[in-house]
């Protein structure tokens, strides 16, 4: 964990994530019981999404980009800051929030400390589920003590424990069994092996779940595919939805045409195809995006829509207890996304595409802080009322 209190990063931040805690709070105390039990038991997509949200309509100021740009200000790093929210419970209520601080890079990356924490529960075996995952009450058990303290996060790793043949499955009688695997050479590579090893399996298991949920096409999501996309100046709709409606025969005008109909307007067909298209952004943010951004670091993802707080919360409540897909409840698809700073130094010569995240180099943060603290809760503020250009 990066230690911020040696250095005056901190404040600056904190003008960023306290209004977070403020407006998710503000929400939380004027809640019913039920909705307060839905935002803690989905406080880490909440935080998730609004962390990669622009905070004005349209724009790529997102939390994510100012953070790292007061890091990369204040360090010369080829490193990338992940900020990570934590609910204070008190008698299993959110009482407060805090936040830690994750410094990204190949010497000290935090998911080799997370591998590691999780192959320890395989000591000496632990039951597991019929498809390979730990079972969700113990997952809720030890959560806290990773990086990220969420569900898909501790699946995502154990998945890759599995790819990595880091544990394995063992024969049992009437029920699921792993335990971890001594010989396994991936302890004796250096850590940039290691890391290499982790995005190849990352990828592998992103392309196999895509294609798993998308059979319409499906060897479009495969590895070479997915590993073309960890590149700068990449635009969900114009390079991968409208790329993947393509092989359908169809396009993003046709989709747009379909949205703003009536639901009682659609035949049965269109709505199956607005369905895969919903499914395709929500399950691409989830297995792709999401691994290659916030787990492993590599992009920043942004969505250019602002995280308005009464909206996304009452989307909760409303939508929780419908039977489908927690993917499309959960993961909002990004709007675009690039290679982070630790990205491009991974990537390195191989580097391709264009940035187009660009953010001012100069923010004024006493601008700053006036201006968010104006915020009404449609973020009905112009770029150039938070911004001082230099």
């Amino acid at each position: 964990m990066y230690n911020f209190k040696k250095n005056k990063i901190e404040n600056k931040s904190n003008i960023i994530l306290d209004l977070f805690k403020r407006n998710f709070f503000i929400e939380y105390n004027n809640s019913s019981i039920e909705t307060k039990k839905l935002m803690k038991k989905y406080f880490q997509h909440i935080y998730r999404r609004w962390y990669y949200s622009s905070l004005i309509f349209n724009n790529y100021l997102s939390p994510s980009n100012i953070i790292n740009k007061i890091f990369l200000q204040n360090n010369l790093t080829s490193s990338t800051m992940l900020t990570v929210a934590k609910p204070i419970l008190n008698h299993n209520k959110i009482c407060d929030i805090t936040f830690d601080f994750y410094e990204y890079n190949i010497e000290n990356h935090p998911i080799i400390k997370d591998i590691c924490l999780l192959t320890s529960f395989f000591t000496p075996d632990r039951e597991i589920n019929y498809n390979g995952l730990l079972q969700r009450k113990f997952i809720e058990s030890i959560k806290y003590k990773f990086t990220i303290p969420d569900v898909f996060y501790i699946n995502y790793i154990t998945k890759l424990s599995f790819q990595l043949k880091i544990i394995k499955k063992l024969p049992s009688i009437n029920c699921n069994r792993a335990q971890i695997c001594y010989n396994s050479d991936f302890w004796e590579s250096d850590s940039i092996m290691q890391f290499k090893k982790i995005v190849s399996s990352s990828i592998d298991i992103s392309a196999r779940k895509l294609s798993e949920s998308f059979t319409e096409v499906h060897t479009y999501f495969n590895f070479n595919y997915l590993k073309s996309l960890i590149k700068n100046g990449v635009h969900m709709e114009n390079d991968i939805e409208n790329d993947f409606l393509k092989k359908l025969n169809l396009d993003l005008k046709y989709i747009m045409s379909l949205i703003v109909k009536k639901p009682n307007e659609l035949s049965i067909n269109e709505s199956k195809i607005l369905q895969l298209f919903n499914k395709l952004g929500c399950f691409i943010e989830s297995y792709f995006i999401t691994i290659m951004g916030q787990y492993l670091g590599l992009i920043n993802p942004i969505n250019t829509f602002t995280f308005i707080f009464p909206i996304e919360i009452q989307k909760y409540a409303k939508n929780y207890n419908i039977n489908t897909y927690k993917e499309l409840l959960l993961f909002n698809p990004s709007s675009l996304y690039d290679l982070s700073n630790f990205g491009e130094t991974y990537i390195d010569s191989k580097i391709k595409g264009a940035k187009i995240e660009n953010i001012p180099e100069n923010i004024d943060y006493k601008k700053l802080t006036y201006s968010l603290n104006k915020l009404n809760k449609f973020n009905d503020i112009k770029l150039n009322d938070i911004l001082n250009f230099r």
